[in-house]
């Protein structure tokens, strides 16, 4: 699965070259005045900008498109009942491209997840990893291993020969792969 968020995001910082470009200026600024251009553990948690690039792939190309929940209790849902016992299905992709949860869904918008906006969110607005008492224990280290990787001095651009399509299965894939150019960036 982290293969796939990774790819995806990645894909989204070579077609949005501004958000690349803050992204890689926000490294710069990390890096700033050290002997070394390694990442540390301290810094991963200050890559506030690559966070918020992150999270804006993740609900654009959610890993886990569809979740499932067998109910613990009964459940009212828009007046109607629904028994314990009962398997319900969550459609994650379809939240996270809902113009009623998301202000213009199809568009790349990192700032979405500024701390501020953030807490506007309803909690259940954003579920890459899902949520309650089921959710990754893994997110942790998905989003610190993509910090990381997205935190090496690469330009990335796309392959313009080269058409990506998503295809939902049990974790989102593309039938076609994602193919991108990388070269060191020059300083």
């Amino acid at each position: 699965m982290i293969k796939q968020a990774l790819g995806y995001t990645l894909y989204c910082l070579a077609m949005y070259k501004k958000h690349q470009e803050l992204c890689r200026k926000e490294i710069r600024e990390m890096l700033a005045g050290r002997d070394t251009d390694d990442t540390t553990w301290e810094d991963v948690s200050k890559l506030s900008y690559i966070t918020m690039c992150i999270k804006e792939s993740l609900r654009l190309y959610s890993p886990i498109p569809l979740a499932s929940k067998l109910l613990a209790n009964d459940c009212k849902m828009n007046g109607c009942r629904i028994p314990k016992g009962a398997m319900v299905f969550i459609g994650i992709h379809t939240i996270h491209h809902d113009s009623l949860v998301w202000d213009d869904p199809e568009k790349f918008d990192p700032l979405r997840f500024t701390t501020e906006n953030s807490k506007k969110m309803d909690p259940f607005a954003f579920l890459p990893f899902y949520a309650g008492t089921r959710n990754c224990m893994g997110q942790q280290f998905a989003m610190v291993q993509m910090k990381i990787a997205i935190a090496n001095k690469f330009l990335l651009e796309v392959d313009t020969t080269h058409v990506v399509k998503p295809c939902l299965h049990l974790i989102l894939k593309t039938e076609t792969g994602i193919k991108l150019k990388l070269s060191p960036v020059v300083q």
